[in-house]
């Protein structure tokens, strides 16, 4: 019997985070709006950025990185849905608001980390498998 390892609850966490900052409300609105150069913009980014990274970390965990097309859907496309239902439901909380340019960052965000995601497993292959970068190496394997 396998043991549960604590890692497979990353990508899990990530979005219950993004969920609570996304839906928390809020006791004032913001009184200017910058648009793309807003600092909200980044932290948008970055969250999805993290959402696909975990995401695309736990499937090479999981060893489901085989099938290009599951690749997609789930560490590009799941961060995009989940944020474009992040950014309907704000239309029910108090002083949030639906806003493309958020859904627009999140989706910019997302597909960073997935592509950042796979350079880094290119350049560090441990990334990919279930050995660590000492492990592996030195004497020869049996």
């Amino acid at each position: 019997m396998r043991k549960f390892k604590a890692i497979y609850l990353l990508s899990p966490t990530v979005y219950l985070v993004i969920a609570y900052l996304s839906l928390a409300p809020r006791h004032f609105k913001s009184p200017i709006d910058l648009g793309f150069l807003a600092p909200d913009k980044a932290v948008h980014f970055t969250m999805y950025l993290v959402a696909a990274f975990a995401t695309m970390f736990e499937l090479s965990r999981l060893r489901l990185l085989g099938n290009k097309r599951n690749i997609i859907w789930l560490a590009i496309v799941l961060p995009i849905l989940f944020g474009g239902l992040m950014e309907i439901l704000q239309l029910y909380v108090p002083f949030r608001s639906c806003d493309i340019r958020d859904f627009i960052a999140n989706s910019f965000g997302a597909i960073t980390g997935f592509i950042l995601f796979r350079i880094l497993s290119v350049r560090l292959s441990w990334i990919s498998r279930d050995q660590s970068p000492s492990q592996g190496r030195g004497r020869g394997s049996r």
